[in-house]
C-alpha cells in the first residue's frame, strides 16, 4: 500500500465517519453517538467527565500507534544496498 492510498483511505474514513454515517443515522432515526453516550453515562459530573477525557486521550494514542504500525506492516522499505542500487542504475 503506498502512502497516496494509506492517506486516501484515512481521509475517506474520517469523512464517513464524521458526516455519512451520522447523516444516514439521523435520517433512519437511529440515536446519536452523543444521544448513546448520556443514555448509558447519565447526567455528566465532574469525575466522570474527567475520566471520559483522559481515556478518550488514551484512545487517540492507542489509534496513532495502532495506524503507525499498520502502514509500516503495508509498506515495503528498500534496503540500503536495494536503495543505492537503483540510484546507480539511474545514472
Amino acid at each position: 500500500m503506498s502512502k497516496r492510498k494509506f492517506y486516501i483511505s484515512i481521509f475517506l474514513g474520517l469523512f464517513l465517519g464524521f458526516f455519512v454515517i451520522p447523516i444516514t443515522m439521523n435520517l433512519v432515526g437511529l440515536p446519536s453517538g452523543g444521544q448513546i453516550i448520556h443514555t448509558v453515562l447519565g447526567e455528566p459530573n465532574t469525575r466522570n467527565l474527567i475520566f471520559l477525557n483522559v481515556g478518550m486521550i488514551i484512545l487517540f494514542i492507542f489509534i496513532f500507534f495502532f495506524l503507525i504500525r499498520t502502514y509500516k506492516k503495508h509498506v515495503k522499505h528498500p534496503t540500503i544496498k536495494e536503495y543505492f542500487d537503483e540510484i546507480e542504475k539511474r545514472g
